[in-house]
């Protein structure tokens, strides 16, 4: 097992392709936790940057935030319970068994999300790089999950690649046509509600709905052995990525100085990103779509670390979004006060905050129904490009967009007021998409 009590930050700054230590993480003195100071070879840097909107360019300590053992910045990049998992069975230990932060820093691979990373040395660096095919990728998720023997292939790159992304659900980052994506793999659970195919639906929907997301595939892969069958994988292209060159990225729960493991406030998000964007007026009519579209397409899986920055050092700008995971059988439950403590999972509850998000009431509300509108337009053809067949679809459609979720929002009546005519809710298109043919790696 690797240790240190002193692990060092570097950075890949932007433009460069090489990463260079930007500090150093200690024992606090101040509480539990670890502590950041920043080289003075990093602060002596001409292009130097800070690493985050709590970490100012200062030779001080900066201590751990309460509830994450370390500053918010530096916890954005260390694995979550996905990762954490997959280096607790290599080290022989429980999945639930919780080791050092430390621990987890040095034996996570290196192409983490964003642009920093752990080394032992503040001198040399050492990459611990990903690597296996997609097909063994996946069969190794596959079997962690299910607590299964890993086999004798499964070499250390293998556990790098899987343990470089966060979250909970097992997933990895892959090279594939030589573009980087985040791949995620199926879990028992789809088979009772479809996760993957529901996500790379509502993707497709998002982009109708004119949300900024990433580019999304889906792609069959033959597991091999005892068990020969085609498991499904969504990749989604990295937006951290460009070019070769690593971009910084925060979590909303690091924008918002929410410190705590769970809850947090969209109000509270958009009152401190607003001073840290280059055009603060946009921020909240941003913020507000993205909900509603969330509420819209029954993704309730809201929590702040499912919302993300782009960081140069003084300005955070919204990546695009991710983690649009509908869960078509649960009880949609709201994760994060969406304005005066409420959590309620409703487009007629979000629209009565419009206040918070900086928009007029009846902006607010046009931007509800636009969302309404385009997951009713676009459901059933979302289902086809994510290759679901006709029960899972039938679920897709009458699970999103409900009027439990509406609530009492009136199109007829908002479209009356300015003299529009209603829209037609067939919502057809003169062309189907196009659905990609299976793949098999």
């Amino acid at each position: 097992m690797q240790s240190s009590d002193t692990p060092f930050v570097w950075a890949y700054l932007p433009d460069e392709v090489a990463p260079v230590v930007a500090g150093v993480l200690a024992p606090s003195n101040v509480r539990s936790g670890l502590a950041f100071r920043y080289a003075n070879s990093y602060l002596a840097r001409p292009n130097r940057i800070a690493l985050g909107p709590e970490l100012p360019l200062d030779s001080r300590p900066f201590p751990p935030d309460i509830g994450h053992g370390m500053p918010s910045t530096i916890r954005d990049a260390m694995p979550d319970s996905w990762g954490r998992q997959v280096i607790n069975r290599e080290l022989g230990r429980g999945m639930e068994d919780k080791l050092s932060d430390v621990v987890y820093m040095l034996m996570s691979g290196s192409d983490r999300v964003g642009a920093l990373d752990f080394q032992e040395s503040s001198a040399e660096y050492r990459p611990r790089a990903g690597g296996g095919s997609l097909r063994i990728v996946a069969e190794a998720a596959a079997a962690i999950d299910n607590a299964e023997p890993l086999g004798a292939d499964r070499e250390r790159a293998v556990r790098n690649t899987l343990t470089a992304a966060g979250g909970s659900q097992p997933k990895a980052y892959v090279t594939l046509d030589g573009r980087e994506w985040l791949a995620k793999f199926e879990t028992p659970y789809d088979r009772v509600s479809p996760l993957i195919k529901a996500e790379r639906a509502a993707i497709y929907v998002a982009e109708q709905a004119g949300i900024d997301v990433p580019t999304a595939r889906l792609l069959r892969v033959a597991r091999q052995g005892v068990d020969p069958r085609s498991d499904l994988v969504l990749l989604t292209e990295r937006f951290d990525r460009d070019a070769g060159r690593r971009r910084m990225v925060l979590s909303g729960m690091t924008v918002a100085q929410h410190h705590l493991p769970s809850g947090g406030s969209y109000p509270q998000l958009l009152e401190q990103l607003r001073p840290l964007s280059t055009s603060p007026p946009k921020q909240g009519r941003e913020l507000f779509s993205r909900l509603a579209f969330r509420l819209a397409m029954r993704i309730d899986d809201d929590h702040l670390r499912n919302v993300a920055f782009f960081w140069d050092g003084e300005h955070a700008e919204f990546t695009p979004a991710f983690d649009l995971s509908p869960d078509l059988v649960g009880t949609p439950t709201g994760l994060t006060d969406i304005g005066d403590g409420s959590r309620e999972f409703s487009l007629e509850a979000l629209v009565s905050k419009y206040a918070y998000y900086h928009l007029g009431r009846d902006e607010a509300r046009d931007i509800a129904l636009a969302m309404v509108d385009a997951v009713v337009d676009h459901r059933a053809d979302a289902a086809d490009v994510a290759e679901m067949t006709e029960a899972e679809k039938a679920l897709l459609v009458t699970s999103t967009a409900t009027r439990d979720i509406i609530g009492s929002l009136n199109r007829t009546a908002a479209r009356a007021s300015r003299g529009e005519q209603p829209r037609d809710r067939l919502g057809r298109f003169d062309e189907k998409p196009h659905t990609p043919p299976d793949v098999t790696l």
